[in-house]
C-alpha cells in the first residue's frame, strides 16, 4: 500500500477543505449551529487525518494502514470520554504555534463511523499502481497537518493581550513580575455549574474538578503588568489558571470583593495579586491564600456507609398519570425498574417507576389510586408519587426531605470524605436518624430497609451537594441536601 496516493483522492481533499472551512469561517460566525459547527469538524478530521498518520508513519501494509485508523479513533475516543487525556493534549500542543483547547463530548464519537469510510474509500485509492506527485503529496502533508493541528482552536482571537486600562474592576489580578511575556490560559468555571464556596475555599483540590470549568481565554501578559481575575459575575470566583511556563493553581477568590485595582503589578495590592516571579526553577507563584493546588489525580472513593451510590441506583418514575386506574399487566426488571399498564375510564396508558426491592401492595388487575407530592416529612420540597392499592400505600419521593411516615426529629450525620459524580460534580453521603411514630430512634442509612412504625423505608440516595454541574446532573443544588426514597404502609396502619 502507498498511503501517499489517498491524499489524491477527492474526497479526502473536499473533508479537508470542510474541516478549514468549519473551523476557520463557520465557527462562531452565526452561519451554522454551534451544534453543527462542532460535528462537522469531528467528521471531517476522522476522515482526513488517519491518511496523513499512515503516511507520516510509512505505513506500507494493509496492517499498518488499519493500525493507523485505530491509533486516530483511539486518540479521538480518549480526548472525547477522559478529561485527564483531554489536558494531556492540551498541554503537549501548548508547547506548539497552535494550542489546542479541548472540550470533552462523548457525544463527538458518532463521528467514529467515518474511520470505516476512510479505511475502505481512501484504502482501495491507497492500493492503486497510479502514482502520485511529489509536489500533490507535499501540499497533503502540509495542509492536512496544519488542518488538523487547528481543529480546537482557542477563542478567538488566539492571545489576549491584558488590560491596557490603568484601572480594572476586578476581586484579584494576575501579576507578571518576570521581565518575560508569558502566555496565561484562564478557565472560569461551566455555566449551569454550581459550587458551595465555603466548602471551594475549604478543599478546593477535591471539589473542582477540571471537567467543571470552561475552554480557557488565552491571554498575552506582559512583564510588570497585571491581568484581572473575577469581576463579580462569577459567584465564587473560581478560577483554573495555567500556561506552558505557569504552574497550574486554583483560584478561589470569593471571599474578595470586586474593587478598583492597578494593572501595574509594581502598583496592585499585595494581598489582591497573585504574583509570578521567576527563580531557579522557572516561573513559580507567590504563596496567597486563594492560590490552591488542583487535584489531578482521580480521588479515592470512601468505602462503607459513605461511600458513593452507584451509578443507575435511585428512585425514579416517568409522569404519573393521576387518578384511578386498574393494572392490567406489571412487567419487573431485574434492575428494580417497573412497568405498569394502567387502565383509566378512556385510555390505557404505560407508567415506570424504578425504586428498591420491596414488597409492592398492589398487583395485576387491582385497582389502584394514583396521587402526587410535593412536600415531605419536614415540610421540605420534593417530587413525589404514591400509589394507593388494596394491601396498602407505596411512596416514592425525590428531593429536598424524606416521605412523610410520621417521623420527628430528623438529624443527619455526614461523611468526613466525599466522591465525584460522573458529571465531575461532588457530593458527600448522609445518613439521616429520626424518632419514628411510637418512639423509637430509627437510622436511615442507603440501601438498607427500616421499619418506621408499621411502614418500610429504604432510602436509595442521600446526599450533600457541595459541587453540581446542573448541565449534566439532574440531582441536588449545591449546598443543599437530596434524597431519593421509597415508602411501603400497609392497609390500616397510620
Amino acid at each position: 500500500m502507498h498511503p501517499a496516493r489517498a491524499l489524491s483522492h477527492p474526497a479526502w481533499w473536499l473533508a479537508l477543505a470542510l474541516l478549514a472551512a468549519n473551523d476557520h469561517l463557520f465557527k462562531g460566525a452565526g452561519v451554522l449551529p454551534p451544534a453543527l459547527t462542532g460535528k462537522l469538524s469531528d467528521f471531517a478530521g476522522l476522515l482526513v487525518a488517519p491518511a496523513l498518520l499512515a503516511v507520516l508513519v510509512r505505513a506500507r501494509t494493509q496492517r499498518g494502514w488499519l493500525a493507523a485508523h485505530a491509533a486516530v479513533g483511539a486518540g479521538f475516543a480518549a480526548i472525547n470520554l477522559a478529561p485527564a487525556a483531554a489536558r494531556a493534549w492540551e498541554a503537549a500542543f501548548a508547547w506548539t504555534p497552535l494550542p489546542w483547547a479541548i472540550t470533552v463530548d462523548p457525544t463527538d464519537l458518532v463521528a467514529l463511523p467515518m474511520l470505516a469510510v476512510s479505511a475502505v474509500v481512501l484504502g482501495r485509492w491507497a492500493r492503486r499502481p497510479a502514482p502520485v506527485g511529489a509536489a500533490l503529496r507535499t501540499a497533503g502533508l502540509a495542509l492536512g497537518g496544519v488542518a488538523c493541528a487547528a481543529t480546537s482552536p482557542p477563542p478567538e482571537p488566539p492571545f489576549q493581550p491584558q488590560a491596557q486600562f490603568p484601572w480594572v474592576q476586578s476581586r484579584l489580578v494576575v501579576a507578571n513580575r518576570s521581565a518575560v511575556t508569558q502566555i496565561v490560559r484562564v478557565r472560569a468555571l461551566r455555566p449551569g455549574v454550581q459550587v458551595d464556596c465555603d466548602a471551594a475555599w475549604q478543599q478546593p483540590g477535591e471539589l473542582l474538578a477540571r471537567e467543571l470549568f470552561s475552554p480557557a481565554q488565552t491571554w498575552l501578559l506582559d512583564g510588570g503588568r497585571a491581568l484581572p481575575v473575577g469581576d463579580g459575575t462569577n459567584t465564587c470566583g473560581a478560577f483554573l489558571i495555567d500556561g506552558p511556563e505557569i504552574p497550574a493553581r486554583l483560584v478561589v477568590a470569593f471571599r474578595y470583593g470586586p474593587v478598583q485595582l492597578s494593572t501595574d503589578a509594581s502598583r496592585v495590592a499585595n494581598d489582591r495579586a497573585l504574583f509570578l516571579d521567576t527563580d531557579a526553577d522557572g516561573l513559580a507563584w507567590a504563596p496567597h491564600p486563594a492560590l490552591f493546588l488542583p487535584q489531578d489525580d482521580a480521588l479515592e472513593a470512601p468505602v462503607g456507609r459513605c461511600a458513593p451510590v452507584p451509578d443507575g441506583f435511585g428512585v425514579s418514575w416517568s409522569m404519573p398519570p393521576v387518578g384511578t386506574a386498574v393494572i392490567l399487566d406489571h412487567t419487573a426488571a431485574p434492575d428494580g425498574c417497573h412497568a405498569f399498564d394502567l387502565a383509566f375510564r378512556d385510555s390505557v396508558e404505560r407508567w415506570f417507576a424504578c425504586l428498591p426491592e420491596l414488597a409492592l401492595p398492589f398487583g395485576v388487575e387491582d385497582t389502584v389510586r394514583i396521587g402526587t407530592l410535593n412536600r415531605g416529612q419536614s415540610g421540605w420540597p420534593v417530587d413525589g408519587v404514591t400509589v394507593e392499592g388494596p394491601g396498602g400505600r407505596l411512596v416514592l419521593t425525590r428531593g429536598a426531605d424524606l416521605p412523610p411516615l410520621g417521623q420527628t426529629d430528623v438529624d443527619l450525620d455526614t461523611c468526613e470524605r466525599g466522591a465525584r459524580d460522573a458529571c465531575g460534580g461532588y457530593e458527600v453521603a448522609l445518613t439521616a436518624s429520626f424518632t419514628g411514630p411510637d418512639g423509637e430512634r430509627v437510622a436511615a442509612s442507603v440501601g438498607e430497609p427500616v421499619l418506621v412504625g408499621a411502614s418500610t423505608l429504604v432510602v436509595a440516595r442521600a446526599v450533600w451537594s457541595l459541587a453540581v454541574d446542573t448541565a449534566c446532573s439532574a440531582g441536588p443544588s449545591a449546598g443543599g441536601r437530596w434524597f431519593e426514597a421509597a415508602a411501603v404502609t400497609p392497609l390500616g396502619a397510620n
